[in-house]
C-alpha cells in the first residue's frame, strides 16, 4: 500500500493528462494553455510547444509521438518530441469539432479511441488510418 506521495515536478499550467512514453523515458503532460510538457524522472520539465488550446488526455504512440485532446480547439493535436512539430491529428466527425475531447487512449490495433464529454454530442470517436469516426455515442 502506498503511503505517501512525491512531487515529480513543479510549474506546470494545470496538467490534466500525463503518458509515460517509453521511447525516451520521460513524462508528458499538457497544460491549460495548450503546452506539451516533457518531464524527466528527475523532475526537469521542459515546454516543447504550445497550441494555443487547452489539454486534457494524453497518450503516446509506438514511435514515441504524443497526442493530446486539445479542448480548447476542439480536436486530437499531435506533437513528435524529436522534432518539436506540433498538428492537428484530428477533428470531429461530419465536419464538426470534437466536442469536448477529453481521454485519449490506444488500442491493439492503432486505432486511437478518444471520449467527448460534451453536452452537444457525447461520444467515443475512433481514429484509424487518418479517418475519424463516430464508434459509440451511448
Amino acid at each position: 500500500m502506498i503511503d505517501r506521495f512525491e512531487v515529480l515536478a513543479e510549474g506546470l499550467n494545470h496538467p490534466e493528462g500525463v503518458a509515460w512514453n517509453p521511447v525516451d523515458g520521460h513524462v508528458y503532460a499538457g497544460g491549460e494553455g495548450g503546452e506539451f510538457y516533457r518531464v524527466s524522472l528527475d523532475g526537469e520539465v521542459e515546454e516543447l510547444g504550445a497550441t494555443g488550446g487547452s489539454m486534457l488526455g494524453i497518450a503516446v504512440d509506438g514511435r514515441g509521438r504524443v497526442y493530446a485532446c486539445d479542448d480548447g480547439n476542439g480536436e486530437i493535436a499531435r506533437i513528435d518530441p524529436a522534432t518539436r512539430a506540433i498538428e492537428t491529428f484530428a477533428r470531429g466527425v461530419g465536419g464538426f469539432e470534437l466536442d469536448e475531447p477529453n481521454v485519449a487512449a490506444f488500442g491493439p490495433d492503432g486505432s486511437l479511441y478518444v471520449t467527448c464529454s460534451g453536452d452537444e454530442r457525447p461520444e467515443i470517436v475512433r481514429i484509424r488510418d487518418g479517418v475519424t469516426e463516430r464508434w459509440c455515442d451511448e
